[in-house]
Parts: structure tokens; C-alpha cells; sequence
């Protein structure tokens, strides 16, 4: 993959190594659209027990911006004005 033509950030390589993992489902519920992820890491991927480590580590990703948006609009509401304010006193 290459690097963006114009970039801020000084330094980076001209290029990065990326690996696709698909991921299908095949047995999707009756009248459910079956999933189909395909996700891009840097991580090499050589294999089966690699591309569901990626996977897995993707599915992780999904329930923790769960748990932050859950918190920031339900818990902490950070995202008031005056909040971080008040959190601090």
C-alpha cells in the first residue's frame, strides 16, 4: 500500500506490507444478511490460526468502541460541555 502523496507526518515509509483477511459467514440465520468482513492489517498472515487471530482481535476492537460509545453517551456523558470540568472537582 502506498503512503498518501500529501501527508504531515515526516518519516514514513514510502510503502507498507498489508494483509487482507475475508471472512464469510455461511449457516446466517433465516432472512439475516450472512456477514463478510474484510479487514486489512499490517500483521503477516500465514496462515488459517493468524487470519483468526486478526479476526479475533478485530471482534475485540468492535466491543470496546462499544463500551466507549455506551460511556460517553450514557455513563460519563464526557461529551457535555462543562463536564470534564465537573468530573474534576
Amino acid at each position: 500500500m502506498l503512503r498518501p502523496k500529501k501527508t504531515l507526518e515526516k518519516g514514513l515509509p514510502e510503502t507498507v506490507t498489508v494483509s487482507l483477511v475475508q471472512v464469510a459467514e455461511i449457516d446466517a440465520p433465516p432472512g439475516a444478511e450472512p456477514v463478510f468482513w474484510q479487514l486489512l492489517t499490517t500483521h503477516p498472515v500465514e496462515d488459517a490460526a493468524k487470519a483468526w487471530q486478526v479476526v479475533d482481535w478485530y471482534r475485540q476492537r468492535w466491543i470496546i468502541e462499544q463500551f466507549f460509545r455506551t460511556l460517553k453517551q450514557q455513563g460519563l456523558q464526557l461529551e457535555d460541555e462543562g463536564s470534564q470540568e465537573a468530573a474534576f472537582r
